[in-house]
């Protein structure tokens, strides 16, 4: 049998589904925390598909100023279904996961710790492009490493959350 001695990168990369559930569960719970970190947060910083999907489904009804129950959650998994990428039961496991894990004392520290992993990540992300561009040799050596800097800038300031997948003025 045939040993593999392959590194599982993507396995390796930082992430905490547990500081991912607190935040979410926090909002869920105590929709007005939500103002403190609006203009952090977008889905990007969510590792977990199931925890991007239920984050948009939040923002969504945080923005249009309806309460936030297991009904206007699967109210608008139906309405957007189609965008939003998981089934209607991993919605009715988040929805009980995420209900479970609500900390606003540690609220900010969790947003804070999510925002950094995200930010690891698209580091990675922008590192190996590079390496590859450098061993293929795709580009010019100095256009490589003057995107690369560039872009590693872009993620250093990138602290400003998108308008997410769900528009709140469908």
């Amino acid at each position: 049998m045939e040993q593999s001695n392959k590194f599982d990168l993507q396995q390796q990369l930082p992430s905490d589904n547990s500081a991912e559930l607190v935040v979410l569960g926090t909002i869920m719970n105590h929709d007005e925390l939500f103002t403190q970190v609006e203009d952090l947060l977008d889905a990007s910083v969510f590792r977990n598909k199931r925890n991007q999907a239920m984050f948009r489904i939040l923002k969504y009804i945080i923005q249009k100023k309806h309460v936030i129950d297991e009904s206007s959650i699967i109210a608008c998994f139906e309405k957007f279904k189609d965008k939003i990428g998981i089934s209607l039961d991993e919605i009715h496991y988040a929805i009980m996961e995420i209900g479970a894990s609500d900390s606003p004392r540690t609220f900010q520290q969790d947003v804070e710790r999510i925002i950094d992993y995200s930010q690891r990540r698209k580091t990675w992300e922008i590192l190996q492009k590079m390496s590859i561009q450098a061993i293929t040799l795709t580009e010019n050596a100095d256009d490589v490493i003057s995107n690369t800097i560039k872009d590693l800038d872009q993620v250093r300031g990138s602290v400003n959350a998108d308008s997410g997948i769900i528009d709140a003025k469908a």
